[in-house]
């Protein structure tokens, strides 16, 4: 997908006084912010509006609305469009989308009026001369084109997936949907025709889904069928049989959702708090499981900024105003003690985990979990991204003795950032590493370049293509053609196998970690 830019104005809670602005791209987006601050209305922004992809599905019809032809709109999932009107600006909603292609800027501005009515411009033509050629849309006599590139973007925005905070698969009354998953009954439904159907493709779709929690939640053996009167699920666990009640909310959340977008395959997933009904140990998993089924990323919303800045690549603060809500970028923290402040390691502790691993940033965060699912060591280490690289040198030291405090078992993996083989890392790395160990925290830097080095070729190109390859020891990421986004490397190690890893010095400190 073209990343894109999206500007709203009074929309909900953004009055054009103080408009949203958000950088949508691939990856994982959190949403940090108190109760009501505009973080589940801008997930929901992407369903509620779902017309407008569906605008982009014709060029004939844009092309229509572009040269001033009648257009009215409508929306899912509310009762009277006017809830969508900013409270305090009576005036239309005005959706702002740029997106660049080819080194030049394309924008579209689209106008939502309080009679249903729809006008949209591009590149600042009010209307009329826009007509269809054969691979973009043309204003004349201006010859500024609409390239077609720009419609599989927007395309891409119609698959999205909404997961709102309720996620009680059987006790739901109604119509048996909410929002875009099925609960209650229908659930039920679904999970028997994805298991017990005629097409095999979800009946393999089952097993794996099956297989995947039973991995997560750490089971010998696990299964999932219908009850006989189609009102509930039965799970067996470990040769035990339960109603899925009987497990608990966490459970069933995870059938429930897991299930649904798997099945979906959606581009974007926007879940509203992802954490409720978790323990801690599950939560990272529970983002990055999710993501490993989505096309193009996840965005979130939560209370935690420790799952947030754990798991996302991009933390946008949401702040309430007098005047609406203000949205930015959560600036990286370096002072790893709040940091783990936030994470409530004391909290982890007591909930089984008795290890602290630092790692350089939340791209290591992902990756690492991923290999430490291989060694079942995912849910006992806690991973703590120190904000980059900037935070590697030897004046980090109070920093570190803070954390030292915290955990008797404290450890940092770090990249060496190597150009060659028999060139020694830079001096601040190294001074970091004698710096860690002065305080008694076992520092690896590892012998290869970076994490992305210890990829096989075979993995890589499962995730990326043939046209993808592995890296040398000390190669850069930036040196290759083509090459991936360092926010896809979990991805990559989410299909390495034990045996690839086995004999690295990676593995062998992540080993040391038991």
């Amino acid at each position: 997908m073209q990343p894109i830019t999206l500007t709203l104005k009074n929309f909900r809670c953004f009055p054009d006084t103080r408009p949203l602005r958000l950088e949508l791209k691939p990856g994982i987006t959190a949403f940090v912010g108190i109760n009501n601050s505009g973080k589940s209305a801008l997930l929901k922004f992407f369903g509620e509006c779902r017309f407008i992809w569906q605008l982009f599905q014709s060029p004939h019809t844009l092309v229509n609305v572009l040269n001033g032809g009648r257009a009215e709109w409508a929306s899912v999932w509310i009762a009277d469009v006017e809830e969508l009107f900013c409270s305090t600006a009576a005036r239309d909603i005005e959706i702002i989308i740029d997106v660049p292609y080819d080194g030049k800027a394309n924008r579209v501005e689209l106008v939502l009026k309080r009679d249903r009515q729809l006008s949209a411009r591009f590149n600042g033509f009010e209307s009329r001369g826009f007509e269809l050629g054969e691979n973009a849309i043309v204003h004349r006599p201006s010859a500024s084109l609409f390239p077609m590139a720009f419609f599989e973007t927007m395309q891409c925005l119609q698959t999205t997936q909404f997961i709102g905070a309720y996620r009680n698969v059987i006790n739901s009354d109604g119509a048996g949907e909410y929002f875009d998953i099925k609960v209650g009954k229908k659930f039920v439904d679904l999970w028997r025709e994805l298991k017990m159907g005629a097409n095999l493709r979800m009946n393999r779709l089952a097993f794996k889904l099956t297989d995947d929690i039973r991995h997560i939640f750490g089971f010998t053996s696990f299964d999932i069928n219908p009850s006989s009167d189609g009102a509930t699920l039965k799970v067996m666990v470990d040769g035990q049989s339960y109603r899925l009640a009987e497990l608990g909310s966490g459970v069933a959340q995870f059938i429930m959702v897991l299930t649904q977008v798997a099945m979906a395959t959606p581009s974007f997933i926007l879940i509203d708090e992802p954490e409720l009904h978790l323990h801690p140990s599950l939560q990272l998993d529970f983002i990055t499981t999710l993501a490993s089924y989505a096309s193009e990323g996840v965005l979130f919303s939560t209370h935690s900024i420790g799952l947030a800045r754990s798991s996302a690549d991009r933390v946008l603060s949401f702040q309430k105003k007098a005047d609406g809500t203000d949205v930015r970028n959560f600036e990286e923290n370096t002072d790893l003690g709040q940091l783990l402040g936030e994470l409530s390691y004391s909290g982890y502790r007591d909930l089984g985990y008795d290890s602290v691993l630092l790692v350089e940033g939340a791209t290591e965060v992902k990756t690492i979990q991923q290999f430490l699912r291989l060694l079942q060591l995912d849910h006992k280490v806690v991973l703590v991204p120190m904000g980059g690289s900037q935070i590697i040198n030897d004046a980090s030291v109070y920093e570190l003795n803070e954390l030292a405090r915290l955990s008797t078992k404290m450890s940092c993996l770090i990249d060496s950032e190597r150009v060659h083989p028999n060139i020694p890392a830079d001096t601040k790395r190294q001074k970091f590493v004698e710096t860690c160990r002065s305080l008694h925290i076992a520092c690896h830097m590892l012998n290869r370049r970076a994490m992305e080095n210890y990829f096989t070729d075979r993995a890589v190109k499962q995730v990326k293509g043939n046209s993808y390859r592995a890296l040398a020891e000390c190669e850069s990421l930036k040196e290759v053609t083509p090459r991936w986004a360092k926010s896809e490397n979990w991805r990559i190690a989410r299909e390495m196998k034990r045996d690839e890893l086995e004999g690295t010095d990676l593995w062998q400190f992540l080993t040391s970690l038991q």
